[in-house]
């Protein structure tokens, strides 16, 4: 038999596999699984704080004769955020001299492959699957909803339509995929849980303050030069996996990858958008990896095509 505690309200529990917490509380769906193989006497209390006040506490406390475990989602938050932090670095000294073995740097020794199509789709799912969960089964106020929807443009475009405009026989080893959906479901999870763990930050005053503003026009410049960018690039190829053009036009009048530049100034307007702990981690994983990305695709256009523009950055305009 289960209890359930919440504000110190005990609650009968006949099927545990289907909880339901009432409407205004912090909570996830409890499956009981973890309580599998437990002693048949467990007590299980949560701390539970409202939603509109901001939980800080979100706890299950398993306990039986012998064992006591205490596990909290509060708790892995910030363990995944510093785990992060502490990997981008080694991630961006890395790519400067291993290429991520997709596109042009396709190579053996990556195990199995899938289609260019099918591994932007599954990379790029969880990132829009994961939020778009939040937005559809958690209560938040208006100003995280804005932030959630702004979410959605970005990585709703990029897994169900992006990979739907690519015709190149291409191929995605699926250890990167992998690698991707990793990084993806954990940037996801740290944004959507900071937006409702802190929601409370958010008031409406926060939609006419100067890094609102700025972020909110940040973000759309980016998209804009990241979405321009790109059309440039889908324009130039065909079904060979190995023909490559010099792109030419827009920004890539001054830089190699300014879809690259786009997305890093896309998620520096997010930063500012929100100022959380997590979008600053995600810019600090943006530049970590797609810095290092566009050094590559410029020396690798300067060693393939004679003819390449001699003035034309890497990254930045003039300077990088």
């Amino acid at each position: 038999m289960f209890h359930l505690r919440l504000h110190r309200q005990p609650v009968l529990l006949l099927r545990p596999s289907s909880v339901q917490v009432r409407p205004g509380c912090l909570h996830a769906p409890l499956s009981f699984v973890l309580a599998a193989g437990l002693s048949k006497s467990i007590s299980i209390t949560m701390d539970c704080v409202p939603l509109y006040t901001g939980a800080r506490h979100h706890k299950l406390r398993f306990v039986d004769s012998q064992r006591t475990a205490v596990l909290s989602i509060s708790e892995l938050y910030p363990v995944v955020l510093w785990a992060m932090v502490v990997i981008a670095p080694c991630v961006f000294v890395l790519l400067f001299f291993i290429s991520a073995p997709y596109g042009r740097y396709l190579r053996t020794g990556w195990g199995p492959a899938v289609s260019s199509r099918t591994g932007w789709l599954l990379m790029e799912a969880p990132a829009s699957l994961l939020m778009l969960s939040v937005l559809l089964f958690i209560p938040v106020n208006f100003v995280v909803y804005l932030f959630l929807v702004v979410w959605q443009v970005h990585y709703f475009h990029r897994a169900f339509v992006y990979p739907f405009t690519l015709i190149s026989q291409r191929r995605i080893p699926i250890t990167v995929v992998v690698m991707a959906i990793v990084f993806n479901s954990a940037n996801a999870f740290l944004n959507g849980y900071h937006f409702v763990l802190y929601q409370y930050w958010y008031g409406e005053e926060w939609l006419t303050r100067w890094n609102f503003i700025a972020g909110s026009l940040l973000f759309a410049l980016g998209y804009y030069i990241t979405k321009r960018s790109d059309r440039i690039l889908v324009g130039l190829r065909t079904d060979a996996a190995d023909d490559y053009q010099i792109p030419r036009g827009f920004l890539y009048r001054y830089v190699s990858s300014p879809n690259y530049l786009g997305e890093t100034v896309q998620w520096f307007g997010w930063s500012l958008m929100t100022f959380s702990p997590a979008a600053w981690v995600f810019l600090l994983w943006t530049i970590a990896n797609l810095l290092p990305r566009a050094i590559s695709h410029h020396q690798w256009y300067q060693e393939h095509f004679t003819d390449y523009p001699k003035n034309r950055k890497a990254f930045i305009p003039f300077v990088l």
